[in-house]
């Protein structure tokens, strides 16, 4: 395996394990609850079109898909990891986020290691694809 492939190995396992940290720990807190990443991911999937809070929940699949093709088309891959950092990143503009069924919104106070971690796993992936574009032009 060449040095480069293990760099890129290591960013992809980088990103992925900042994902999946971010799971783990507080991501925000609104009201009185603090949400854990794995609730975010959860109740932004069906919180999705009541909130615009819920709309960086995009930024996961894009994610996933970035993951994918980081391995076989850089350039897809870079421009997925980018949408996703630019959409993962607008969630800290929020200023309020439905917390309930019943349509009740509370004020976001507090912004988590967890939403950090989640906002850094596509910004690594990103500057892996950078880094993987630059070398292989450098070789071109």
């Amino acid at each position: 395996m060449t040095p480069g492939k293990k760099i890129a190995g290591f960013i992809l396992v980088l990103s992925i394990c900042s994902y999946v940290f971010s799971l783990m720990i507080n991501t925000f807190c609104a009201g009185t609850h603090c949400y854990r990443g794995f609730e975010s991911l959860f109740l932004g999937a069906f919180d999705f079109f009541n909130c615009t809070a819920a709309l960086p929940w995009l930024a996961n699949p894009i994610l996933f898909f970035a993951w994918m093709y980081y391995s076989t088309n850089n350039k897809r891959s870079l421009l997925l990891s980018s949408i996703s950092v630019i959409i993962s990143l607008s969630f800290s503009f929020a200023k309020e986020i439905n917390i309930n069924e019943a349509g009740t919104f509370a004020s976001i106070h507090d912004i988590g290691l967890g939403y950090w971690l989640w906002v850094a796993s596509p910004a690594l992936l990103l500057g892996g694809n950078i880094i993987a574009l630059f070398k292989r032009e450098s070789h071109d």
